[in-house]
């Protein structure tokens, strides 16, 4: 890609870092996400939820929620497609911690209006 003078972006990235996570690469992944990093490609939304589904559905709950804290250093929000990994993660081992995170989601005015406003 490089070699033939096409840049790189945030999508081609994302679909790398997907198909690591597919193939249960995910120290690839979280390397590779450092490497577009280092391009000036900066992960959004989608790249952090590919990364976090992966890291729950192996088990690394603690590594996911790392990953969060990093998404919101960076100036990103938990959007309702993180929370339902999230959700479903906890789910599995916590139920109480599920809903009470449930309830922090439903309390958040920003993510209330973002679903508000993705449904009209």
């Amino acid at each position: 890609m490089l070699q033939d003078g096409v840049a790189p972006n945030v999508v081609t990235c994302t679909m790398i870092v997907e198909g690591y996570c597919k193939q249960q690469k995910i120290v690839e992944a979280l390397k590779f996400v450092q490497f577009t990093r280092d391009w000036g490609i900066h992960p959004n939304m989608f790249m952090y939820s590919v990364l976090i589904k992966a890291l729950c559905k192996e088990g690394s709950s603690d590594l996911a929620w790392a990953i969060v804290g990093t998404m919101i250093k960076g100036g990103l929000s938990h959007d309702v497609v993180i929370y339902t990994i999230l959700i479903g993660d906890l789910a599995k081992w916590n139920l109480n911690g599920a809903l009470k995170l449930f309830s922090t989601m439903l309390s958040d005015d920003n993510m209330m209006e973002r679903i508000k406003d993705n449904l009209i």
